[in-house]
């Protein structure tokens, strides 16, 4: 089947690609439709101050951002009324006005543009152009990506908590479920959020589809890079068996454990310490800091704490030994890691610390040799003796996975998201 060229309006919060992996995330979605021949508008609120050259064929507008007047800025200051303006909806002032910046801005636009189909992408927390387009009244079909839980009070444990079963999500919540009924499709990231989500929205499952995270599209020559690029430690010695892990340690993925059995596995065969390597390259969380500063000097441990750019990412995980993914230990993780699909497009091999239910075991499968729970500290030596026994015999360690090469591709990511809009929307462009 050739797949028609759709018209594609896509509703994007955030493209700043070197400081958040949601930047990241959206701009290779973004990429991976234009990849496939479609024509690409993108209406965002990105407030960098680039020149986008990654995306490089899209129309990129911005939104229209009002400033609070000097009546809001005053009641801002006041914390009781700022905290009753939450209490009303669950969105605030400030948050309120930015629902209507895009509302306004999705409205204009739509009325000098024809589209076949809406995209609506969100970042971290926010969801606010998801808000605004539920209120939109137009006939094109719109599409609601759900990248993480929301509200809050719907984090699997450890992420969220008894505090976090509050009015205000509360009041989130009932306003999402608007959002949630008004799309005409909802889709995630993974199989695992899609059934975690449809759990606290009831009646949405008909409309559900899975879109991963695509694996690397974007040209590393194209992307800018930072001055935390420039780090003398981040050029690996081809010699040894460089393990790592990069992006932001958020707290609750504590690698404690990960540095225990290291520490141990090197007390257990000395001779490999001169040849192992462990490398963690980004921000970490400030629960975390006291954690870090433990292992930091330790025999093979390097800790760059440095945000680097996406380009120089995507050198590193090519060039690593082993790469890490670390989750939360938990009894369950319905996150797809974004550098998950990096990694597997890379076809560098990764070990995987994750919950026995979780997305990254369903794709990967009981039977990778290179995962264990993040706690299991004796399952993580029996992974570093497999990989030290490997590297003895002279032999390569590698991944080869076409299965999930071809889920995350492009390729598919367009097969997935096109046959389903014109399945379900009768798009017909003949």
């Amino acid at each position: 089947m050739v797949l028609q060229r759709l018209k594609i309006l896509i509703l994007v919060e955030n493209l700043s690609i070197n400081k958040t992996s949601s930047g990241i995330g959206r701009s290779k979605l973004i990429m991976c439709l234009k990849h496939g021949k479609h024509d690409i508008s993108c209406l965002h609120d990105d407030e960098s101050d680039l020149s986008y050259s990654w995306l490089e064929g899209i129309s990129l507008d911005k939104i229209r951002n009002s400033k609070l007047n000097s009546f809001e800025r005053f009641l801002l200051k006041i914390p009781k009324i700022r905290g009753a303006f939450t209490y009303l909806d669950g969105f605030g002032i400030s948050f309120s006005k930015k629902i209507k910046d895009w509302y306004k801005s999705i409205n204009n636009h739509l009325k000098e543009n024809q589209y076949d189909l809406i995209l609506v992408l969100g970042t971290g927390m926010s969801f606010a152009a998801h808000f605004a387009m539920a209120k939109v009244k137009t006939n094109i079909p719109w599409i609601a990506n759900i990248h993480d839980p929301f509200p809050k009070k719907f984090y699997p444990l450890p992420y969220s908590s008894e505090k976090d079963k509050n009015l205000v999500n509360h009041l989130l919540a009932n306003n999402f479920k608007r959002v949630l009924d008004k799309a005409n499709m909802v889709s995630f990231p993974s199989q695992l959020l899609m059934e975690w989500m449809c759990g606290f929205y009831q009646g949405i499952e008909g409309k559900c589809i899975v879109i991963p995270h695509p694996g690397i599209l974007l040209n590393p020559e194209e992307l800018p890079r930072t001055k935390g690029d420039e780090d003398s430690r981040l050029v690996f010695d081809e010699e040894k068996i460089n393990i790592l892990h990069l992006g932001t340690l958020l707290g609750p993925r504590n690698p404690t454990h990960l540095f225990n059995a290291f520490n141990s596995f090197i007390l257990s065969y000395p001779d490999a310490k001169d040849y192992f390597k462990l490398y963690f390259v980004g921000s970490v969380a400030p629960e975390l800091k006291e954690t870090i500063k433990k292992f930091e000097n330790k025999e093979g441990i390097v800790i760059i704490e440095k945000r680097i750019s996406y380009r120089k990412s995507i050198e590193l995980m090519q060039s690593a030994t082993v790469l890490l993914i670390i989750e939360a230990i938990a009894k369950q993780s319905p996150f797809l890691p974004g550098k998950f699909s990096d990694y597997v497009y890379s076809k560098t091999p990764f070990i995987a610390l994750t919950p026995m239910h979780s997305e990254v075991r369903r794709l990967l499968g009981e039977g990778y040799e290179y995962m264990t729970e993040t706690d299991d500290e004796e399952g993580l030596i029996l992974i570093f003796k497999k990989v030290w026994k490997l590297y003895q015999a002279g032999e390569k360690i590698t991944f080869d996975r076409l299965d999930l090469i071809n889920y995350v591709s492009k390729e598919n990511i367009n097969s997935i998201l096109i046959k389903e809009a014109i399945a379900k929307f009768k798009i017909n462009k003949n």
